[in-house]
């Protein structure tokens, strides 16, 4: 073939016009001793003459050894992380609470406030989940848009989950994403939900369907974030696939949608999306209510006549404002003191000695922290109650509405302190028993052992207070 046929067949076979070679020395391969370069006995080169060198633009190889077209990425999604369980009191430097309130569509604060914990039983409630303020398997997946899943938690102590790392989530699961078209693009949006928001370095990988066509897969970068939230976490980025149609067109005629899987890298949490692109969001048909059948009763029949006027149930009086600012402030007084308490027992126990402490090591270790999560959970409640009394202080009657959630959460929180009370009794007792003849170490678990009396008596005073505001608002 002629000069310019070649170097444009070799062009398109390798990659590279010829021009861009360099000379090629044919003994490049052979060592001055007739050894290959990797040290194995070149006999060719030792018994016969070296050939001539070979231009500079090489032959083209044989029909039978053509080169193999360059190497797609792979589609091999990795196992996918679950999102851990929320619950009111969180507070983390991951991007966990953030993420959650954007779905929600609140002010992104981070912390599981009573706002926030008010806004999602609003959210399960309205959309058939557990009323319980736990965002757990199930919330999680109506807030992503996915399969509804069964009531479910990650099985993890309370407030003890930390995202290290970085973490990230597709924002939801739609199974779409809108066209485009005066760019021929689409988008889709990434959170950060790690400590780190470093998911810049990381990549998501594609497969694009055409109609008619086949499965195209191609790897783009995350990319710096677009959208920050107000404490620097649970950042949004955004990757864009452009030239949709040009890069990717479909079969002449083809009927259908585009289809586009995806997933995020495996130290991102392998999430994944699957859905169509549409040229505009799909508008969700309206739910039907099937009408009940009326019964057929013929005229004469004498439920035929108009039915009386039946009695309504009384309704019960708005309870005396009064009183139940008097009932929660004395359930404030009482959570305020049982947190004093389980501070005392956390100084008398720093006071035990080293050898006291080796002895019961793991009943010190799980007292130790049964106590800093209960300690959290008792002041969460008193917040909760803070705001209730001025709700009602402010708004009378009218803002008893979250006083019942305050309550739930109370009741829930005296289950942790006896949980709490059992797991430090263990430590106590394992304590007495190894303590020897240390006086200060008598007296430390002595006053362990006084202090945790107090709380049992605390929290016997706890459920008869919360039991009277229940009875005064009817719950």
């Amino acid at each position: 073939m002629a000069d310019n046929e070649q170097d444009l067949w070799v062009q398109a076979t390798f990659g590279v016009h010829p021009a861009q070679y360099q000379p090629v020395d044919a003994q490049a391969g052979a060592s001055q001793n007739g050894a290959t370069q990797d040290g194995t006995p070149n006999d060719a080169a030792s018994s016969a003459p070296a050939p001539p060198a070979v231009s500079s633009a090489p032959a083209p190889p044989a029909a039978s050894s053509a080169s193999a077209p360059p190497a797609r990425p792979a589609f091999s999604p990795p196992p996918q992380s679950r999102q851990p369980t929320l619950r009111p009191g969180d507070q983390s430097p991951d991007g966990w609470v953030e993420y959650m309130q954007e779905l929600l569509k609140i002010p992104v604060t981070g912390t599981y406030d009573r706002a926030t914990e008010k806004a999602v039983r609003a959210f399960q409630a309205a959309n058939g989940c557990q009323v319980d303020g736990v965002v757990g398997n199930q919330t999680w997946s109506v807030l992503r848009h996915e399969k509804k899943e069964s009531v479910g938690t990650d099985g993890r102590n309370k407030h003890s989950f930390e995202e290290k790392g970085a973490e990230a989530r597709f924002f939801t699961e739609d199974k779409w994403v809108i066209y485009q078209k005066s760019d021929d693009s689409v988008a889709f949006t990434i959170v950060s939900v790690g400590d780190s928001d470093d998911i810049a370095s990381h990549k998501a990988t594609f497969r694009i369907t055409p109609p008619g066509g086949q499965g195209q897969v191609v790897e783009l970068p995350i990319g710096p974030a677009t959208e920050k939230s107000p404490d620097g976490q649970g950042n949004r980025h955004s990757i864009t696939i452009t030239g949709l149609k040009a890069n990717y067109p479909p079969e002449p005629g083809a009927p259908g949608l585009y289809h586009i899987e995806a997933y995020l890298d495996a130290e991102l949490g392998g999430d994944r999306w699957s859905g169509d692109v549409r040229d505009k969001a799909p508008v969700a048909p309206p739910q039907q209510v099937p009408a009940k059948p009326k019964e057929h009763i013929p005229p004469e029949h004498p439920l035929q006549q108009e039915e009386p006027t039946r009695p309504t149930k009384p309704t019960t009086p708005p309870p005396q404002v009064d009183t139940l600012i008097g009932l929660i402030k004395g359930l404030i007084g009482i959570a305020t003191q049982i947190v004093k308490e389980w501070i005392g027992l956390q100084t008398s126990l720093a006071k035990c000695t080293a050898t006291l402490m080796w002895a019961c090591k793991g009943e010190a270790f799980n007292a130790g922290k049964a106590m800093v999560s209960v300690i959290g959970d008792v002041k969460n409640i008193i917040t909760l109650l803070t705001e209730d009394v001025a709700g009602v202080e402010t708004a009378g009657v009218t803002d008893i509405a979250t006083i019942p959630l305050t309550i739930k959460a109370v009741y829930e929180t005296i289950t942790d302190i006896q949980e709490a009370i059992s797991t430090t009794q263990t430590m106590i007792s394992c304590m007495q028993n190894s303590v020897g003849d240390d006086e200060d170490a008598k007296a430390a678990v002595a006053a362990m052992s006084a202090h945790l009396n107090n709380i049992t008596n605390l929290v016997g005073s706890l459920r008869s207070q919360v039991g009277r505001i229940a009875a005064l608002i009817g719950v």
